[in-house]
């Protein structure tokens, strides 16, 4: 844990030798049996396919086409039926494509990495994980990077992430990056438009939920390729959360805090807390039933002071 609370704090020269520091204690734990060692059976069983959906790929481009930069608007217009202070809005350029996993990280992805990790909602592997902190959601990215990197599977790696730059990093996206791809190129309240009586079709939220999570991709994915964008379990990100969302370049200039940005709403929460634009927040420490995350692929940040 101290070494992920260095990996956070670090600017870019030192964030390497804090990884390296990680790879170490990956090794040890994987030789003490407490982390598993991933086979390519693993990976095609787990990190292929859509869950559930054999033969669609896991990893989507964002955006489908283009090279960037992109420009897109973060947050909601004022007149946004049931939007909130923190939602800006804000103009932000992310300067190149990245990939995005179709879906939350289920329950059996986890414990390809953890098999005792247990939650409320039972044990069907195409669950989201949910009883997961920003902490262990971190560990995870930084676990499947190390199986990427250690171990001998890069024909199924290779085609698994078919099109990725070989010097991408796994790791959760960052709040810009998340509103990006659940747009899938829309500005309206959902990805699929303004109109509420279709969210349904989409997502699970607390008018069709049952207060419970649901396996992840049972309802339509959006343009992009992405299921759960809305509902069905809260999703980290990797920034720090901040009140008034910041314009420019991403990443940007962000100070510490003691909260981690949180998007997408639940299956606890109507249809307002699902939007596009709605933001919370979570302490890194904390789990919740509630909160899961998603993984994306990208190219190495510049550092920023």
């Amino acid at each position: 844990m101290h070494c992920l609370r260095e990996l956070g704090g670090r600017h870019a020269e030192q964030r390497e030798l804090v990884r390296e520091r990680i790879r170490e204690l990956f090794a040890k734990l994987v030789a003490g049996g407490r982390l598993r060692d991933l086979t390519a059976a693993d990976v095609e069983r787990h990190f292929r396919w859509v869950p559930g959906r054999e033969g669609e790929p896991l990893w989507c481009r964002v955006p489908p086409r283009g090279d960037g930069p992109f420009r897109c608007r973060m947050g909601s217009p004022t007149d946004e039926d049931g939007r909130f202070d923190n939602e800006g809005p804000a103009w932000v350029e992310l300067s190149s494509p990245f990939w995005m996993a179709a879906t939350p990280v289920t329950l059996g992805q986890y414990r390809s990495m953890a098999p005792e990790h247990r939650h409320e909602w039972g044990d069907e592997p195409h669950l989201p994980v949910t009883d997961v902190s920003w902490f262990e959601a971190v560990l995870f990215a930084e676990w499947l990077q190390y199986q990427r990197e250690q171990r001998d599977l890069t024909a199924v790696w290779n085609d698994t992430l078919a099109g990725v730059p070989r010097d991408s990093r796994l790791r959760l996206p960052r709040e810009a990056e998340w509103e990006f791809a659940a747009r899938a190129g829309s500005m309206d309240r959902w990805c699929f438009g303004d109109d509420e009586r279709r969210l349904g079709e989409f997502a699970w939220f607390s008018r069709n939920a049952q207060n419970s999570a649901h396996s992840v991709a049972s309802k339509r994915p959006s343009a992009w390729g992405l299921y759960d964008v809305h509902g069905n379990a809260w999703e980290w990100c990797s920034d720090w959360y901040e009140e008034e969302l910041i314009a420019g370049s991403v990443p940007s200039r962000s100070a510490p805090g003691r909260r981690r940005s949180v998007r997408g709403g639940s299956y606890w929460f109507g249809a307002g807390r699902c939007r596009a634009a709605d933001r919370s927040w979570g302490g890194p420490d904390s789990a919740r039933g509630s909160l899961g995350f998603r993984l994306c692929v990208a190219i190495p940040e510049p550092d920023v002071r």
